[in-house]
């Protein structure tokens, strides 16, 4: 049987194509392929998670109790028996067994993390894929800037560094020559399959399609665009921001619920426009952190010179302007809401001011 690990990497949308297999597993089924369940059904985290450094703090092991070596190790245990369970119950008309989860990016970032997933997948089928998208680095710190305002944070600014603390070397996260290579080391050149996410390189332009193609699932049911955490408005990204600033990570499980509340309160308001964006010359000198890297992978897996389409037009000159009042206004209508004087989203629309008024710059 072969296995396809479904790596992401975050902010290609996984989520979207996690989403497709979980609905159509049973017509799946009947082609031929089995979506893993074990691990979590939809995003396999549990699967990311196994394979984690046991010095490695992950959120997960947090949220499961799964802080001390010895729970850690009976949970690894237990899982493993239901995979082995799960693959002898699949039928003989499985030829293909998937597992998916973005996780395996962004957690795992040694070779001895990913040498540990192939020792462990390797003797159980009789070929093994590796299935990946690359978004380029500077659209995919901006996605994660909105995906972070979702989660509670406040991140100081639209751009992170890119970089190793204390070094030049680009951070794992962004470094797909590093992500390309520890799994090739696991797994062999031949395994690994990269594809570029961008709409141009994606048949029909959309990622599930692709990725159905890509595992010959041609015949599958028609993948409707699914949209899944998308990007947030400019106006919601300031008022999300400054909610997760004043309100710093509730430790109270009514604060984490208030926070919540708010947040999907602000997302369902209809405000429209563009996110938050940074200056041309900020979104380059980004990128540009990983250029090196990027040629390597280029020459390696896609024999050409370049990786990405390198246009920054859609940058504008200076970083985005808010308008200060707009924010303002959002803020306070979803604290009428609160307090009880908003039922829904149309109660908001006398709280937003009708003239555009003056506007300040983000940093």
């Amino acid at each position: 049987m072969r296995c396809v690990i479904h790596i992401g990497t975050e902010k290609t949308g996984s989520t979207a194509i996690q989403r497709y297999l979980l609905h159509h597993k049973d017509e799946l089924s009947l082609s031929g392929v089995h979506c893993c369940e074990s691990y979590g059904k939809g995003n396999n985290r549990a699967f990311a998670a196994a394979f984690t450094a046991p010095d490695r703090r992950d959120d997960y092991f947090r949220q499961n109790d799964l802080d001390d070596p010895e729970s850690r190790k009976q949970w690894f245990e237990s899982l493993a028996a239901q995979f082995d369970t799960e693959l002898q119950e699949t039928g003989e008309t499985i030829g293909t067994f998937l597992i998916s989860s973005e996780h395996l990016h962004s957690r795992l970032q040694s070779a001895s993390e990913v040498r540990a997933v192939a020792d462990f997948v390797l003797p159980r089928f009789s070929s093994v894929e590796i299935r990946c998208y690359l978004r380029r680095q500077d659209e995919l710190a901006l996605s994660r800037f909105s995906e972070a305002l979702r989660a509670g944070y406040a991140p100081p600014a639209l751009l992170p560094k890119g970089q190793r603390p204390l070094s030049t070397q680009p951070a794992p996260y962004f470094d797909y020559a590093a992500l390309l290579d520890r799994w090739a080391l696991a797994f062999g050149d031949a395994a690994v399959h990269p594809r570029i996410f961008s709409r141009e390189s994606l048949f029909k332009g959309d990622v599930v399609a692709d990725f159905l193609q890509s595992i010959g699932q041609r015949k599958a049911p028609e993948s409707k665009v699914i949209r899944a955490n998308e990007a947030l408005p400019a106006t919601t990204q300031a008022a999300i921001y400054m909610l997760n600033r004043h309100m710093a990570k509730p430790h109270s499980v009514e604060g984490r619920v208030l926070r919540k509340r708010l947040v999907a309160m602000a997302e369902q308001m209809g405000i429209s426009g563009d996110s938050l964006l940074p200056c041309k010359t900020a979104a380059r000198n980004f990128y540009q952190k990983f250029e090196a890297g990027n040629r390597e992978v280029a020459k390696r897996w896609f024999g050409r010179d370049t990786l990405f389409v390198e246009d920054f037009s859609r940058y504008p000159l200076e970083s985005t302007r808010l308008d200060s009042s707009r924010v303002a206004s959002l803020l306070g209508g979803l604290l009428l809401a609160v307090a009880g004087e908003g039922e829904n989203s149309d109660s908001f629309g006398p709280v937003l001011p009708k003239k555009p008024l003056p506007d300040f710059n983000w940093s």
